[in-house]
């Protein structure tokens, strides 16, 4: 993109919120339990209005051309934090199960994942860089409860 004479301007939001409440809504509802690997490790999920923000003035303001734009959400919280806060919002008790990453892969893979997605999930989870407001209580107001 970069060498193409266009002028460009690159958005890279890190992990979606969104995608948090696709993949463990079911077991929530089903079992009121996540399973997923790394649940020490920290992130900042972003919320998909403030990657809409980003977005929104990378397109409409000036001066944004050749730059790169890399994001989180505000709150950097370990998996068993993340679980632990979704409980809190619905006001229950959510389990976490420690996937191995074997586990994770089989499983991911087994629910029709490509496999390049599920290799990038099972990379280094140390990575965030908190900032703004969107969080898990602000999702569960802006999407609904999960369970």
């Amino acid at each position: 993109m970069e060498a193409s004479g266009l002028e460009w301007t690159h958005v890279r939001p890190g992990e979606f919120m969104t995608n948090l409440l696709s993949w463990w809504a079911p077991t929530i509802r089903a079992e009121d339990t996540v399973r997923a690997p790394f649940g020490a490790a920290r992130s900042a999920p972003v919320h998909e209005a403030d990657i809409a923000d980003v977005a929104l003035a990378a397109l409409l303001e000036e001066g944004h051309a050749g730059r790169a734009y890399a994001f989180a959400g505000p709150e950097s919280l370990s998996k068993h934090e993340q679980v632990r806060v979704l409980g809190e919002v619905l006001g229950r008790h959510i389990g976490f199960e420690e996937l191995t990453v074997p586990a994770a892969r089989g499983l991911w893979l087994g629910q029709g994942m490509p496999a390049e997605a599920v290799d990038w999930l099972l990379q280094d989870p140390l990575r965030s860089s908190p900032q703004r407001d969107m969080t898990y209580r602000r999702m569960r107001n802006d999407h609904g409860s999960p369970g």
